[in-house]
């Protein structure tokens, strides 16, 4: 007979349980096995053979959600049509790497949306075997019309007809979500204005997920395509960019107040890609002694027009539809930085406890996994995360992790000596 795990006691100045409470001074979180046992006092007794680990000064967490990122692709500037010339055995490389960096920033659960062929379900199975690695659901194929965003990962449907097939033979591989590339984005040939499906070819794709008990993803950077998927039933909204073509020059960004309507009306499920679309490069940009002007401007506009759409968002009472998620993977957006997003949401005026509501519970409900992970509760699943200080004064403190539990297993410390 094997051994019993001896409970693990992890103490803090603070926790934050993710069920909307302030947090809890001087509290502990018992852990026996993958599972919370208990949250209590610190004065309260213990069980004689706990192991106690003492966070100081610290607030624990649930761990965080990522609800978008793409695993196996680099990060690393490289074009998607260049990564995907590239043989499976270095793109599960890439997701492994990946997965592993973000664990270590407290992300303990990633849904991938999107990879090439049945990697996606390949790479959440290899890690699920892993003693320490992020819990992964997987999207596998993005359905895309041909030419359309992400048509190299295979998942090309042209007719409703096409779209049905392209869901059963995925639900059939084993996905956990379907993704739907309902706008253009950034592969060559592709406009992110631009819808690419009507909203029958929506309409499709979400009748047969429904059918398979599946969840739906929308890719909606185009302000029309938000509204077609709104409409079609789509459970989360990625990106909702809002751009509007404009004849002979770039788009613009056109806030739709009745998308707005619609959203909340069908509690619509909205994952701000905060960081997405350039702001490692801006970053790095603003750290170098001679930065390209032109870049900085250029990103600097597209953030600010980010930022505005989140206010106005949370002007309108969509705070508690939103959650923020990183889109790490394609082109400068790199995994262990979750962090950055949390920032920005809170520069934008959302408030820093639903900020972390947003990145932890809300983000395990998107991803159908409120009744297992997303709150420090009893029987939920051991995944914690430990960052210095008080994170409610200063969301940026997200960065400084100290500790991060994946299903009861610690995968790391930065604890003070």
């Amino acid at each position: 007979m094997g051994t019993a795990p001896r409970p693990l006691a992890l103490r803090a100045a603070r926790i934050l349980t993710g069920d909307g409470e302030p947090a809890r001074p001087d509290a502990v979180v018992l852990v026996r096995g993958g599972a919370i046992e208990a949250v209590c006092a610190a004065t309260d007794p213990l069980p004689d053979d706990t192991v106690v680990l003492d966070l100081g000064d610290a607030t624990l967490l649930p761990g965080f959600v990522d609800a978008h990122a793409h695993l196996t692709l680099p990060a690393d500037r490289r074009g998607y049509e260049a990564v995907h010339e590239l043989p499976d055995p270095d793109l599960l490389a890439f997701g492994r790497a990946n997965a592993e960096r973000h664990l270590r920033c407290g992300v303990t659960t990633v849904r991938d949306n999107g990879a090439r062929g049945t990697l996606g379900v390949r790479l959440r199975d290899l890690l699920a075997g892993a003693p320490a690695a992020p819990r992964v659901l997987a999207a596998g194929r993005p359905l895309t019309p041909p030419g359309g965003h992400f048509h190299f990962c295979g998942g090309t449907a042209g007719t409703p007809a096409e779209i049905r097939d392209a869901v059963h033979r995925l639900a059939d591989e084993g996905v956990d979500h379907i993704k739907i590339i309902a706008s253009g984005g950034g592969t060559a040939g592709s406009r992110p204005e631009e819808c690419t499906y009507s909203g029958e070819h929506l309409r499709a794709a979400v009748g047969a997920a429904r059918a398979r008990g599946l969840r739906t993803a929308a890719h909606c950077r185009a302000a029309e395509s938000a509204r077609q998927a709104v409409a079609a039933g789509v459970d989360c909204l990625e990106h909702l960019d809002f751009l509007r073509p404009v004849a002979g020059g770039d788009p613009t960004v056109e806030y739709d107040a009745e998308t707005v309507r619609m959203i909340r009306d069908a509690g619509t499920y909205l994952s701000m890609t905060m960081q997405a679309g350039g702001y490692d490069t801006l970053l790095d940009q603003r750290g170098r002694p001679d930065p390209d002007e032109r870049v900085v401007a250029r990103l600097e506009r597209y953030f600010r027009d980010k930022l505005g759409v989140l206010r106005r968002l949370l002007d309108d009472g969509l705070g508690e539809r939103i959650v923020i998620s990183t889109d790490a993977g394609p082109a400068d957006t790199r995994f262990g930085r979750f962090h950055l997003g949390l920032a920005l949401a809170a520069e934008a005026g959302y408030p820093a406890a639903d900020v972390l509501r947003a990145a932890t519970t809300r983000a395990a409900e998107v991803c159908g996994l409120g009744a297992s992970t997303g709150r420090i509760t009893p029987g939920h699943a051991a995944d914690l995360v430990a960052v210095g200080g008080d994170v409610l004064a200063d969301v940026a403190r997200a960065a400084d992790v100290r500790l991060v539990l994946a299903r009861g297993t610690v995968v790391g410390t930065g604890i003070p000596a």
